[in-house]
């Protein structure tokens, strides 16, 4: 059963205790719990994908299965990996800035490839990932900054509080490991609502930390995140979710909420760090030697961004921008608009997602309505105006199947 509001105060006064075990521990104990967790995950991950699938309303023997996999129980076990390369070479007093390709970008900014990075990164093939650091930012102060709290002469014990997501599995498990390995912190994770099937296979698979009581999951309503959220004994909080739940944990709610808005007064003293999605652009910048071969493939990638998850991504493409003077420039919505429309179907499982699709047609009436869940179908809006700074789907974020193209002089 969840835990009741009540009954909260003894969990978390056993994580304070295992927050000062965890920064005792040498980095080489830490190291090898992520090799216990990596165990516990691989044994743990059936489950956790039955119960992903379940949450979803996918058959778990559908292709579409794949991705509850591949973002959920394989996220972590490859997290864990790379993790452990980085301590082990910093146990032996070697840099993980040595083992990566090290570039230039404009602005005499430093590029490092970070991604692939351990061998299980081979499986997503011709996907590669650097870091482009600030301006200034030498290679020496990046040195110093890798597990820079974990490394820390004099560490004190912490507390993070992580408000999980409710759409990709893996999110708040990653979150457990950023908070430790990245900010020496003992976790306690509150499932998204969505999610609380999920809490029997997260525990198992993060047994080796929950034996050494410095990480907890548990399952609760809003009065329970309030109350978590407000517990002085709580150092930090971290939360993936919409804007409206940052809002509503920073400022408050109401008159009271503008009042503190206006003033740059949080009602929280206590850190906060959120991730709220946003509105993804997908820039296409076609050769002159495309195929009508390369245009579909091209548009099937596209797609396939889209309705990843039933489109329930904070890092989803919701706008695609083309050139509005590339002959192509129809064809590639032609195709664009059939891939969505002949993808297979599947539930649009996350809450509001019929209201928010509602409101891009309500706003587009003109827009195509291409099938899938019959709820929230899936939509794409072409001609979108590229002067119009407050279009919808420019400013607000759909978090469901619904696309937008914007087509630009040039």
């Amino acid at each position: 059963m969840p835990p009741s509001n009540a009954d909260h105060s003894p969990r978390v006064d056993a994580l304070r205790a295992g927050a000062q075990r965890w920064v005792e521990l040498p980095l080489a104990s830490k190291r090898d719990l992520l090799r216990g967790v990596r165990a516990a995950t691989l044994a743990a991950a059936p489950d956790w994908v039955r119960a992903a699938c379940e949450i979803k309303g996918i058959d778990p023997d559908s292709p579409a299965a794949g991705e509850e996999w591949s973002t959920g129980p394989y996220s972590l076990i490859t997290a864990t990996s790379a993790m452990e390369k980085t301590l082990k070479l910093l146990d032996a007093g070697r840099s993980p800035v040595s083992e990566v390709e090290i570039g230039r970008a404009p602005g005499g900014r430093t590029t490092l490839r970070v991604f692939p990075y351990v061998a299980k990164d081979a499986v997503l093939q011709d996907y590669e990932a650097r870091v482009w650091l600030r301006p200034g930012v030498s290679l020496d102060e990046v040195r110093a900054g890798i597990a820079r709290e974990l490394r820390r002469r004099d560490p004190q014990p912490r507390l993070t509080l992580v408000l999980g997501a409710g759409n990709i599995t893996a999110i708040p498990a990653l979150d457990v490991l950023s908070a430790l390995y990245q900010e020496n912190s003992a976790v306690l994770v509150k499932l998204n609502p969505i999610t609380d099937p999920l809490r029997p296979a997260l525990e198992a698979a993060f047994a080796p930390l929950i034996d050494l009581g410095i990480v907890a999951v548990v399952s609760g309503d809003r009065d329970l995140g309030e109350a978590l959220v407000t517990d002085d004994r709580v150092d930090r909080v971290h939360l993936t979710g919409s804007r409206h739940t940052h809002d509503a944990i920073v400022w408050g709610d109401g008159e009271d909420a503008a009042r503190r808005r206006a003033a740059g007064e949080p009602r929280l003293s206590t850190p906060v760090t959120s991730e709220l999605g946003g509105v993804g652009p997908a820039i296409i910048v076609p050769e002159e030697t495309w195929s009508d071969d390369n245009v579909d493939a091209v548009a099937r990638d596209i797609a396939t961004q889209r309705l990843h998850n039933s489109g329930f991504n904070c890092v989803a493409t919701q706008i695609v921008v083309i050139p509005e003077a590339w002959g192509k420039a129809d064809a590639f919505v032609d195709r664009l608009r059939h891939h969505l429309a002949i993808a297979p179907t599947r539930p649009a499982y996350y809450p509001g997602a019929s209201s928010r699709q509602l409101a891009v047609v309500t706003v587009h009436p003109h827009a195509n309505v291409l099938g899938g869940d019959s709820n929230v179908p899936r939509t794409l809006v072409d001609h979108l105006d590229p002067q119009d700074a407050d279009e919808h789907l420019f400013t607000q974020e759909a978090f469901g199947p619904v696309l937008g193209v914007v087509r630009l002089p040039g």
